[in-house]
């Protein structure tokens, strides 16, 4: 025990993702400007798109209504860390989370009829905020019209626990927003259906980032951006967005080799002259796309070098001219937050045939995160 006690971190297997507060909060304010001012529901599902859910909410806790997440352990991971604002769960609560829900004053998305009859009698002696969902277009979760009309009764018997009608975009990202509006003009019309119900609830939100980037939706009195406050968005950029990620790693071995040397699993790529082929300490456990692999390249000391071979695991290797000098103490920059570099977010899952934020997402919690105001 005592070798373990004094044990000293090997600093070598580090990956740093610095990522800057100061962007985010930029991100939050120019996405507020839009809506005009309206309360924004901060959407931290997925460990704020990889970010660090606990500590991006802490950052921007005075400057946002509430926070969204996708499931009840991602809620009661911000409540648990002491974050005091409205907490809802966009993805449903089972009824067995309901109580937990309600004690620890949680909102949850009502995203489907089943069980309902059970949600009114919970209801009866216990307080819970509910979001009612309403599938406009999307084909996920939520309310059919139907099934507003089929359920009416259970609704009418639980209106004073509906604070909030929602709904979400199926396709923000595209330059027309020819079905947006299709999606608002249903969500509308189910709304008017609710009102002759007397379930008039004050909250209304359906815009994300992406729906942000056509312009504000004058019923809503909410806005539910993610994307956007991580400078990430699908949509051409009519908001001054700013990437707020840096992910650097170490450099574990330089090592010379002769033409014809194949590198990595699968033999993916062979040297065609001797080269130095460097091993660095990232790789897909990390969140280090294996589909980078002999398509992008990372930066040491401004200088790009193309990743060659497979990404494994653990390791990830790049080809170094022999004539160039490789600083093993230097970092290595794998995503840069320049929005005109080759390893910004964009060019990089482009270059992956990926989404920008599958691949923060994907930044494992073994990566050690650097926050920066």
């Amino acid at each position: 025990m005592g070798l373990i006690s004094n044990f000293q971190h090997d600093r070598s297997r580090d990956i740093i993702a610095r990522i800057d507060l100061g962007k985010i909060k930029h991100n939050l304010s120019a996405l507020k400007e839009q809506s005009g001012g309206k309360p924004v529901w901060a959407v931290l599902k997925a460990n704020a798109y990889g970010h660090g859910a606990v500590e991006i909410a802490e950052s921007i806790k005075d400057r946002v209504y509430g926070f969204a997440v996708s499931t009840l352990d991602e809620a009661l991971e911000l409540r648990t860390a002491g974050l005091d604002n409205d907490i809802l769960v966009l993805g449903g609560v089972k009824p067995e989370g309901w109580p937990i829900a309600s004690l620890l004053n949680l909102s949850i998305a009502l995203v489907s009829p089943d069980n309902l009859s059970e949600l009114v009698l919970f209801l009866k002696s216990n307080q819970l905020k509910i979001h009612l969902k309403i599938d406009t277009g999307m084909g996920r979760l939520g309310f059919l019209k139907s099934d507003v009309s089929l359920h009416q009764e259970s609704l009418k018997l639980m209106k004073n626990s509906i604070v909030g009608l929602m709904s979400h975009f199926s396709s923000a990202d595209e330059p027309s927003r020819s079905f947006m509006d299709q999606q608002i003009s249903a969500f509308h019309g189910i709304r008017a259906t609710l009102r002759d119900f007397d379930i008039q609830p004050s909250q209304i939100h359906f815009s994300n980032t992406d729906a942000l980037q056509h312009g504000a939706i004058d019923s809503e009195t909410h806005t539910r951006p993610g994307l956007g406050l991580f400078g990430l968005s699908n949509h051409p950029q009519n908001i001054s967005l700013n990437p707020c990620l840096d992910l650097i790693c170490n450099i574990l071995r330089v090592k010379s080799v002769p033409e014809g040397t194949a590198v990595g699993y699968g033999r993916t790529y062979i040297t065609s002259s001797p080269m130095q082929i460097v091993t660095l300490a990232c790789g897909y456990a990390d969140g280090y796309l294996r589909a980078f692999g002999n398509h992008v390249s990372v930066s040491i000391e401004g200088n790009l070098y193309p990743v060659v071979g497979r990404v494994s695991m653990d390791f990830t290797t790049i080809a170094v001219p022999n004539n160039a000098s490789v600083d093993i103490t230097k970092p290595v920059y794998l995503i840069s937050s320049d929005p005109n570099s080759p390893l910004s977010l964009r060019n990089l899952s482009h270059s992956a045939h990926v989404l920008p934020y599958e691949i923060t997402c994907g930044l494992q919690r073994r990566i050690t995160r650097v926050y920066k105001d």
